[in-house]
């Protein structure tokens, strides 16, 4: 995939950058998911980071135009691996056993 960032606009109020562009892919439209992790990695940012406003492609084309929030500090959440949830899960049963008796 390849990115083309057209405008960069510092927002220092809300202390983020607006940012509009272009990215040329082949084969299938690429998810959001994959679109957040391109534009991070140009930008230099993290994911959680970025907040995507819109994916906008063109009938026939393999070009689509985004726009995207990226703040100076994270906004979402650290995905967690599986045995942090699996942890967490057995934690929550116990807890609930636990109120029974």
């Amino acid at each position: 995939m390849e990115l083309n960032i057209i405008e960069n606009r510092d927002n220092p109020l809300l202390e983020r950058n607006d940012v509009f562009g272009t990215a040329k892919y082949n084969g299938a439209t690429p998810k959001k998911e994959e679109l957040e992790e391109e534009l991070s990695k140009k930008l230099k940012v993290k994911k959680t980071q970025i907040d995507l406003i819109y994916l906008r492609s063109k009938f026939g084309k393999t070009e689509i135009e985004f726009k995207a929030k990226v703040y100076k500090k994270p906004i979402k959440e650290e995905p967690k691996n599986e045995e942090n949830k699996e942890t967490s899960e057995n934690t929550e049963a116990k807890g609930t056993e636990e109120n029974k008796e």
